[in-house]
């Protein structure tokens, strides 16, 4: 395939259209292989979805989190139905805020799940399968403070607390 390069990091340039297309096909094809070769999944109708966040604790070190229904293991990758959502841990003086993002899901399919260092969260509607355990750096009481879901956003907060006690189903109030 010709190519044109100029000096230094400019784009590559092709001679004609139809290049552009064959190279982008090729590039499709090496994908799948690659990917066949590395995964478990032989058929896959559902979008694969792999994410992370990157945020600072109050220690001023940095905490990866992921997200997706895609899992790493060695030495092959995992697919699964249930989806990781995207959360966030706010952790404050008294309280902890626990954000997490359930697009596609309705109030009444969330359910929470809270234990002391622990909360798991399940929503199951129109086909989006969320799952996810979040371990909390301290204890909380399992009572919720507010548990609000607006716009495919949860919002929970919790009450720190020193003491252990049983776990709590959680009821989305707003």
């Amino acid at each position: 395939m010709p190519r044109k390069r100029r000096s230094g990091s400019e784009p590559i340039k092709f001679d004609s259209p139809p290049e552009i297309n064959k190279l982008i096909a090729r590039f499709l094809e090496d994908v799948a292989k690659d990917f066949s070769e590395f995964s478990d999944i032989k058929a896959v109708s559902d979008p694969l979805i792999y994410g992370f966040n990157v945020r600072v604790a109050k220690d001023g070190m940095p905490q990866i989190t992921s997200f997706g229904n895609v899992r790493p293991a060695e030495p092959k990758v995992k697919y699964g139905d249930d989806r990781e959502p995207l959360v966030d841990i706010l952790d404050k003086d008294k309280d902890v805020t626990i954000i997490a993002e359930l697009p596609g899901v309705e109030k009444r399919a969330i359910r929470i799940t809270a234990y002391p260092g622990e909360i798991t969260l399940e929503a199951r509607d129109h086909g989006h399968n969320y799952n996810k355990k979040v371990k909390l750096s301290g204890t909380v009481n399992p009572n919720a403070k507010s548990a609000k879901f607006h716009n495919g956003v949860l919002e929970l907060v919790f009450a720190k607390s020193s003491s252990h006690t049983r776990p709590s189903i959680i009821t989305i109030t707003d």
